[in-house]
């Protein structure tokens, strides 16, 4: 339908691979707003027909997405993600087949449409996302944008031409957005580790020796390596919830490509991450979710553990970290504010790395660095090491050179900056990541909600996708260091 004549071709057979693919091309017709045609690939996928892989079905979907990645890698990346499923209720296999490719295959980091077809029974099409919408928050599901439609030209030519329109709209309003691209070998990684957690029940999860002599003989044969340095600096942007760390990201690249939320939803060390180039500099700013009060309940610290192992992992695959930046906003330190700088200066980053403080919503002030005149003592007094820093807004006022003189700011600081020759490298990733567990569990979990290790075994197994061993372990660590802390 997209394409206007019939290259793809279908088929009601269940037989197939969730991330067996085959793109085709077309052209996004001008508009007043758009004065060239736009090609655009569009990647038409198998998709998953049941919630359970077995050991074959994950070998042979890793082998498949494997030829996926290294396709898209080709190509730059992925814009846009088409959620399709059929009118009717939100299936086991939809909400399995979402986190596939929106969670597992692109982290939450790409926009996703949903389309919703076979309405062509219905009097208005549009009358099924009325009554549906909900569903989809229950289940989950986010979307940046939606389309009723019909695939069937007869015997309504009327719903099949408003649904051509309606997909077109869609295609528009994201062919602007800059792609998710990845490291390919970080990104097969990652899209492996995520099968085997979400879709390979435990009762088919073979042991080591099988599993390692299955996957040579069946997935990707290129050796898989994680680059220890790709020559891009790391950056991470951390500070409380709101502050407008996203905004600073989208300041620095010159475009929106981070989603802003003045939510409180989202996990201390959950991140996404973006790449951009200033002059022949090349630089990864990491986009954390933040902390958005000074302690966790215990459901918050499993999830924190759970994001920071990602977070971990990734900046080990990247070699470390180069410099922090510390976003607050202009007012007073709050408490949120020192445990947010305690959990990334002191715990991730052992205060090895230099900070860089960027203050925001500073759009009223006159002189915007006025307030850091007003305010230096009083990093100093809550014991803030600062070795840069930027006053800045993120908002663009009319008449007002508040905007330009901001981005100037920030990307001068991370010029001078990011000159330094200092790198925390990579660690021993298990070290790395319980001595970030034993700082949270430290500092943001009360022991009011600390469980005993039989719980917390129990929980790091069930919600965390830690082995038995790993978590009684971890578990019992923990609980050591408590009974230390105590006697002292």
């Amino acid at each position: 339908m997209i394409v206007g004549q019939q290259v793809a071709v279908t088929s009601p057979d269940a037989d197939g691979c969730t991330l067996t693919s085959k793109p085709y091309s077309t052209f996004l017709n001008a508009t007043p707003h758009r004065s060239i045609d736009e090609e655009i690939c569009l990647w038409d996928t198998v998709g998953l027909n049941e919630p359970r892989l077995g050991l074959d079905g994950y070998l042979d979907a890793i082998g498949k997405a494997d030829e996926l990645i290294e396709e898209l890698d080709k190509c730059g990346g992925i814009q846009l993600l088409l959620f399709v499923m059929r009118g009717g209720r939100i299936t086991a296999s939809s909400q399995k087949n979402y986190k596939l490719f929106v969670e597992v295959l692109c982290g939450g980091r790409v926009p996703v449409a949903v389309v919703i077809t076979h309405l062509e029974h219905e009097r208005v099409m549009e009358d099924w996302w009325k009554r549906n919408e909900r569903a989809f928050k229950t289940f989950g599901i986010r979307y940046q944008d939606h389309a009723c439609v019909t695939t069937l030209a007869a015997p309504n030519s009327q719903q099949y031409d408003e649904s051509k329109k309606a997909i077109n709209g869609v295609l528009r309003g994201c062919a602007s957005l800059q792609p998710m691209k990845e490291h390919r070998d970080v990104w097969i990684i990652r899209v492996m580790e995520g099968i085997w957690r979400a879709f390979v029940p435990k009762p088919a999860r073979p042991k080591v020796k099988k599993l390692t002599s299955q996957l040579r003989q069946r997935a990707p044969t290129q050796e898989i390596k994680a680059p220890v340095d790709d020559g891009i600096i790391n950056v991470v942007i951390f500070g409380e919830t709101g502050v407008g760390k996203s905004s600073l990201v989208n300041l620095i690249i010159g475009k929106y490509v981070a989603k802003t939320s003045d939510s409180a939803e989202g996990c201390t060390f959950e991140a996404t991450y973006y790449d951009v180039a200033i002059d022949s500099r090349r630089i990864r700013l990491f986009d954390t979710a933040g902390l958005s009060e000074p302690c966790l309940n215990w459901d918050g610290y499993l999830l924190a553990v759970k994001k920071a192992e990602r977070l971990v992992s990734i900046l080990d695959n990247y070699g470390g970290v180069d410099l922090l930046i510390f976003c607050m906003r202009g007012g007073r330190i709050t408490a949120s504010a020192q445990q947010n700088y305690r959990m990334f200066v002191e715990i991730l980053c052992d205060k090895k790395i230099p900070v860089a403080v960027v203050v925001t919503h500073l759009e009223h002030e006159e002189r915007m660095e006025d307030w850091w005149d007003r305010n230096e003592k009083h990093f100093e007094t809550y014991g803030i090491s600062v070795y840069d820093h930027a006053c800045i807004t993120t908002i663009r006022k009319p008449n007002s050179r508040h905007h330009d003189y901001s981005r100037d700011a920030v990307i001068r600081l991370l010029w001078n900056c990011t000159s330094l020759p200092c790198r925390m490298k990579k660690s021993q990733e298990d070290l790395w990541f319980v001595k970030l567990l034993e700082g949270m569990w430290r500092y943001l979990l009360p022991r009011a909600a600390r469980p005993g290790v039989k719980e917390l075994t129990r929980k790091l197994v069930k919600r965390c996708g830690f082995s038995k061993d790993d978590a009684n372990r971890i578990a019992r660590r923990l609980k050591d260091m408590e009974d230390d802390t105590i006697k002292d």
